[in-house]
Parts: C-alpha cells; structure tokens; sequence
C-alpha cells in the first residue's frame, strides 16, 4: 500500500464510525471494525485473491468483469464451467467493456442467440464500441440493433448511434429481411 493509503485507513481505524459507513455503503454487516470489513469485503466482493474466499464460478465471473486476466487464465483453463457461468462471464465482461476477456471467451465456447445478444445491449449501454463491434461480427439480430439504435437515441448516445448507424452494423439488418 502506498503511504497515503496506509494514513488512511490507520485515520479511519481509529474512528467506527467512519468504517461503519464505509461498511453501510458497501452493503457490508455494520461492525465498526476494520479487520471485520476487510474480511467482509473479501467474503462479499471479486478480489485478486478470489479463490482463497470463494468457488471457482464466482471468482471466474469477477475474473471476466474486472479483465483480470491472469486470474482469468488460471481459472478458466482448469474446469468446465457450464454455460449460464459462461454467459454471465460473457455478459459482465461485456458490460464493463473487457474486449481481451470477451474474445477468449466467444473462442472457448458457443453461446446462445439471446446471450450474445444480452452482451450486445450490455456492453452498448456502456459505450464500449469496441467490445460492441466483436459481438456484431459474432452475429447479433437485426431487432437487437434496432433497439439499441433507438435506446441510444432517447439516451442521446449520438456516438453509439452514428456507430451503429454505419454501413458494416446496417448488413444485419438487411439479412433479417
């Protein structure tokens, strides 16, 4: 930890009530206690050291959310996760705009229609155009991409729109006609 980050938390040990609304914004049981909440946290929140505190699935999913790469690579490879963990690693690597994570994971297995296309609206939500383009090359439905551009529109997300608006993202909708 960094000094500043120590000075931190040794300021906030000495003050309860201060852990406790750390502890209350995280959604943590109230203890007033930092030992109490960093264990807590471990136990309730992905970290680096996942798989110390939790199950292969949980860890995998926060792997993918967070572009952990590393735990990612140590998790994946070892076991065959079934394919609702597979396509909220998919959907939550999608949303947080992990482009790496989302085209190991399109490599590793096939997925539904309806998850490509739920990873689609996920990561579009969050402007992540990249990650957005390599569901389109995936295939997502033509409907999708309508929704999208129209959500886009009310949410006056004008670069989403003017991306899927271009000529590549447009070819999904003629091949549904």
């Amino acid at each position: 930890l960094s000094s500043n980050t120590r000075l931190f938390w040794q300021t906030v040990n000495y003050s309860p009530e201060y852990l406790q609304l750390i502890e209350q914004h995280l959604g943590l049981p109230i203890t007033g206690n930092l030992d109490q909440l960093v264990e807590n946290y471990r136990q309730t929140y992905y970290t680096k050291n996942c798989t110390n505190f939790h199950g292969p699935d949980f860890c995998f999913i926060g792997a993918s959310k967070y572009g952990d790469i590393n735990n990612f690579n140590m998790i994946q490879p070892k076991l065959l996760f079934p394919e609702e963990s597979m396509g909220e690693a998919l959907k939550a690597a999608a949303e947080n705009g992990q482009r790496e994570i989302v085209q190991l994971l399109l490599l590793s297995r096939t997925f539904t229609q309806e998850t490509i296309d739920e990873a689609f609206l996920l990561a579009a939500k969050n402007r992540h155009l990249e990650t957005m383009n390599i569901l389109l090359d995936i295939g997502v439905r033509g409907a999708v991409v309508v929704q999208e551009i129209l959500s886009a529109i009310d949410n006056k997300q004008f670069g989403v729109v003017k991306f899927l608006l271009n000529d590549r993202s447009l070819e999904y909708l003629d091949h549904e006609n």
